[in-house]
C-alpha cells in the first residue's frame, strides 16, 4: 500500500497526518511495526498514575532520591521514567503495583 492510500481518521472525521501523530495515542511513531511492544522509542515514560500534584514535585523527587531512585517529576507531576527497570524499581521503592508493566518480580 502505497502511503497516499493512507486515510488518517480520529473520531469519525478524516484528519491529517501530522493531526493524527501529535496524539500519538497507544502507538509508536518511531517503529510502527511494534505496535504494542516495549520499544526504546518508547522511553521516557510520563505516568498520571505515579504522579503527584505539580505542587509537590520537589518534594516527590527529594523523597524518591532519599529512596535511591531518583525520579523526577515534569511540570503536570508525572512521574517520569527512563527505562522500565527504572519505572519498576520506582514503583515498588513507593509500594505501588503495575499489574501491566511486562516485568516479572
Amino acid at each position: 500500500m502505497s502511503e497516499s492510500a493512507i486515510v488518517y481518521r480520529q473520531n469519525g472525521k478524516v484528519v491529517t497526518e501530522e493531526e493524527f501523530k501529535s496524539t500519538g495515542v497507544g502507538f509508536n511513531y518511531k517503529d510502527p511495526g511494534t505496535f504494542g511492544q516495549s520499544t526504546g522509542g518508547a522511553w521516557p515514560l510520563c505516568s498520571d498514575a505515579a504522579g503527584v500534584h505539580p505542587s509537590q514535585s520537589k518534594e516527590a523527587y527529594d523523597a524518591s532520591v532519599a529512596c535511591g531512585v531518583p525520579t523526577k517529576f515534569n511540570g503536570q507531576g508525572q512521574a517520569v521514567f527512563t527505562s522500565r527497570g527504572h519505572r519498576r524499581d520506582y514503583l515498588r521503592s513507593q509500594g505501588l503495583v503495575d499489574r501491566q508493566g511486562g516485568y516479572s518480580d
